[in-house]
């Protein structure tokens, strides 16, 4: 893994990413002011009687919008540590240009490590949701 310093500007990929990032946040809280009735169940759930890697989702998002982040996290681990994630990617995103403060840019040698820890996450967190009875 390789560290280096770059000027931060409102045009690189984070602040972009940043602001895309927060306008979905938002669309999915949003999602939560429809009535339940109006999400559909899970079609891996009903077919199989598991569920899937991400039921809940719509719990937690109603469990974060009522500011309970404890519930959320109960009901939907995952999906919640990548919105926190979120929350600070909009964060970064959006105070290095605003505050001209550097960026941190990290380069990664083996980028399958990274994708073999989320698919553990994933995994876990699957589990977690069939143990859970979700």
């Amino acid at each position: 893994m390789k560290i280096n310093r770059q000027p931060a500007s409102w045009r690189d990929w984070e602040s972009v990413s940043a602001c895309v990032v927060a306008g979905l946040l938002l669309l999915a809280l949003a999602s939560t002011c429809l009535p339940s009735s109006a999400v559909p169940r899970c079609p891996f759930k009903v077919v199989t009687g598991i569920p899937c890697f991400t039921c809940g989702t719509f719990r937690a998002l109603c469990a974060w919008r009522a500011g309970d982040i404890r519930l959320a996290f109960r009901m939907q681990p995952l999906i919640s540590l990548m919105g926190l994630v979120a929350c600070f990617w909009v964060l970064y995103g959006i105070s290095a240009p605003l505050f001209r403060v550097p960026r941190v840019r990290m380069k990664v040698n083996m980028p399958w490590v990274v994708a073999a820890g989320f698919g553990v996450l994933v995994l876990a967190n699957w589990i977690y949701l069939i143990a859970a009875g979700r």
